[in-house]
């Protein structure tokens, strides 16, 4: 008789484990950015004690966890393909999902932690996979560093480089363009080593100014130019040419 009760308390035990969801990874399989909602598969097909598995189905408009806050957010470009953490929520997220407060909202339905209230985290990779191996970067890499990186591992990479001895590095083969009403740059010492450099507008200079090269202005030449008219005394000379 006890063994019945043992053997009966198992399989209720089995039975309410095996539709109990806490985490897992899975692939996106569709996206909508703006909504930040997602559809996608679990990976880790279930197994059963006859070695028999079976694939879970899609998971549709999950949404999609991103760092941020009320008026901030770290948009990040997640597409078909990428491995994700799926958590579960301990109950239906449904009228939350949809609610456009951030008041408490009752739960839909009495479920918990089932498979329809999926969240998904994007930023999980298998080993091979993994971004952050110095190999596949464009710039030189350290794991430890700091770093936003767009279209890792591919010609196109950019990053922005906060390293731990201090030094912000941004590197990219493409431009770079600032727009702000006001720049402000304090530092000790500015270096500019560029093939060419343009400055549309007005500029006010306080110090002293060293050139080396050519100084070209007005289309002169200041390093050879000449001036005509020259009169002796208090005479003024003519314009430069």
């Amino acid at each position: 008789m006890l063994d019945i009760l043992r053997t009966a308390s198992q399989q209720a035990v089995d039975a309410f484990a095996s539709n109990l969801h806490t985490s897992t990874v899975g692939v996106v399989e569709r996206v909508d950015l703006e909504r930040m909602r997602v559809d996608v598969r679990p990976v880790i097909n279930r197994a059963y004690e006859d070695g028999e598995h079976e694939e879970h189905a899609v998971l549709l408009d999950v949404p999609l966890m991103m760092p941020g806050c009320q008026q901030a957010l770290i948009s990040l470009p997640v597409a078909a393909g990428d491995s994700v953490t799926l958590i579960f929520a301990q109950s239906d997220i449904d009228t939350w999902s949809i609610s456009d407060t951030s008041q408490p909202v009752p739960a839909a339905t009495l479920r918990q932690f089932d498979s329809q209230d999926a969240i998904a985290i994007p930023g999980i990779y298998t080993a091979p996979r993994s971004l952050n191996r110095s190999s596949i970067r464009k710039y030189p890499h350290n794991p430890k560093d700091l770093v936003v990186s767009m279209n890792t591992g591919t010609g196109q990479e950019c990053e922005v480089r906060l390293t731990q001895t201090g030094e912000v590095f941004i590197n990219t083969g493409a431009r770079v363009t600032v727009n702000a009403q006001d720049v402000a740059v304090n530092a000790q010492t500015v270096n500019v080593t560029a093939p060419q450099t343009n400055i549309t507008g007005n500029v006010a200079i306080t110090g002293n100014v060293q050139i080396s090269g050519i100084m070209t202005l007005a289309g002169i030449n200041m390093n050879t130019h000449k001036h005509i008219g020259v009169q002796p005394g208090s005479g003024t000379t003519g314009i430069p040419v």
